[in-house]
């Protein structure tokens, strides 16, 4: 199972679009610059749901946490890495 959309093609997103996927029915965490997409894993977190959707949509830095978690869960998260966080566009004054 292998979605083939997530392997060569690199996608990025701004904190405009990561802000909006803040709830359990879509919930991005952000880590260092990488977003993973967290909304499969809520019901089976350990920590709960609401540890999760308090830091999602960009609104934390989850590096800190995710150090706290095994390797075993780290290597987990890989698969569900959605993208990388690049700066919002800078609004063309004309």
């Amino acid at each position: 199972g292998e979605s083939p959309a997530n392997n060569n093609a690199q996608n990025t997103y701004t904190m405009c679009q990561l802000k909006r996927h803040n709830h359990a029915e879509s919930a991005w965490i952000l880590v260092g610059d990488t977003i993973y997409d967290a909304t499969p894993y809520i019901r089976s977190h350990p920590g709960g749901t609401e540890t999760i959707l308090r830091k999602s949509g960009g609104a934390a830095d989850c590096t800190e946490d995710m150090r706290f978690h095994s390797g075993r869960a780290q290597r987990e998260w890989r698969k569900f890495k959605v993208g990388t966080l690049v700066a919002c566009p800078r609004q063309s004054s004309s």
